[in-house]
């Protein structure tokens, strides 16, 4: 997973990649024109992801099929699009304001942490009934801590919008806690398709899929986190301002 992620993310352009010299007085080229397509198709790549999951565990199914299907559309949707919202080339909103886009952002990202929970709710109940042991695999362990931690993030977000002082202990300003909070967010979202990758494995999905099916998976996994992972490093981690 991490080969890919990272094979993938140096494949992708950076902040300088696009900019135009003004030599060429702006002009947008050819190549240019190519990337855009490159960034918009990411917003297809997180649709398949999700309508794939979804077709293979045939939500409504049973109450395992939710579990699948609500984590995916919870990381590999809501929460990817809630990131690229303040993506200068990927993002849905990109003449929206700052105010805007932050708007929406919530609102996903409270959709995301809803379609989570329950995703991690619907397998919980479904061990209980099956009398099986919980967390057992790493697959459940690294989902049980992307959980844990989108829990964090959403009182994190929701502490940013109404400057709640108790949920900033640290008097952090707020420049640097939405620095964090946009760095500690990427983060989750890896985690959360480190649990989807490591999903790839389990008997479920290796017996629901054929091998062309299962690596195209694999490849949408990688691609999503690598658009993450290279818009906020060269926003945040690599950025000059």
């Amino acid at each position: 997973f991490c080969k890919f992620v990272i094979f993938i993310y140096f494949m992708m352009p950076t902040n300088s990649d696009v900019n135009v010299s003004s030599g060429q007085n702006k002009k947008i080229t050819q190549v240019q024109k190519s990337l855009l397509i490159i960034y918009t198709m990411v917003h297809i790549l997180a649709v398949l992801l999700a309508v794939f999951i979804a077709y293979i565990a045939q939500p409504g199914s049973s109450l395992f099929s939710w579990h699948p299907t609500l984590m995916t559309i919870g990381f590999g949707l809501f929460m990817f699009e809630a990131i690229l919202l303040f993506s200068p080339y990927s993002s849905l909103m990109h003449s929206a304001d700052r105010k805007t886009k932050t708007k929406y952002h919530w609102i996903l990202q409270l959709c995301a942490t809803v379609s989570i929970l329950l995703g991690f709710a619907a397998i919980l109940i479904n061990k209980v009934q099956m009398n099986k042991a919980h967390f057992q695999t790493w697959h459940s362990i690294i989902g049980l801590v992307a959980t844990v931690f989108v829990s964090f993030q959403a009182l994190a977000g929701f502490s940013l919008i109404y400057n709640i002082k108790f949920l900033n202990p640290f008097k952090a300003s707020l420049g640097t806690r939405k620095k964090m909070h946009a760095l500690y967010g990427s983060i989750v979202f890896l985690f959360g398709m480190a649990s989807i990758f490591l999903s790839l494995y389990s008997n479920f999905v290796l017996q629901s899929t054929g091998q062309l099916t299962w690596y195209l998976l694999l490849f949408l996994v990688s691609a999503l986190s690598s658009v993450i992972v290279n818009q906020v490093s060269n926003g945040y981690l690599f950025s000059k301002k």
